[in-house]
């Protein structure tokens, strides 16, 4: 799968070049406002920006997740379960290298502690 990459401000063509002999596919959109940007920003895998334009939250949404533990201790704290739900929603997150998060999981942990 070829990831695709959306310029919105003025490259040198160098640097459209290096993008282009790697492999990615490049659109180059100089100049695209606000609105025009958020509606083609989702067909794409990379946005390089310089200092035209701006990327705000509407443009890069905040991401939300919800998590949800559970947990039951037993005889003075010395063995525990607890069950854990990441991400109840199954909303496709991504961490900060645009790297897609695993969806919902559920875990189960048991513990014990050895005291003297």
């Amino acid at each position: 799968m070829v990831a695709k990459v959306l310029i919105s401000d003025p490259l040198s063509e160098d640097g459209v070049k290096i993008l282009k002999d790697a492999g990615f596919q490049v659109d180059e959109k100089p100049g695209m406002s606000e609105d025009e940007l958020c509606s083609v920003i989702g067909d794409y895998d990379c946005l390089i920006i310089r200092s035209g334009t701006k990327a705000t939250k509407k443009v890069i949404p905040e991401q939300l997740s919800h998590n949800v533990s559970l947990g039951y201790s037993m005889k003075d704290g010395r063995y525990s379960v607890i069950l854990e739900c990441t991400d109840i929603t199954n909303e496709k997150l991504y961490d900060n290298y645009r790297l897609q998060k695993p969806g919902r999981t559920f875990n189960m942990k048991f513990r014990y502690y050895i005291s003297k």
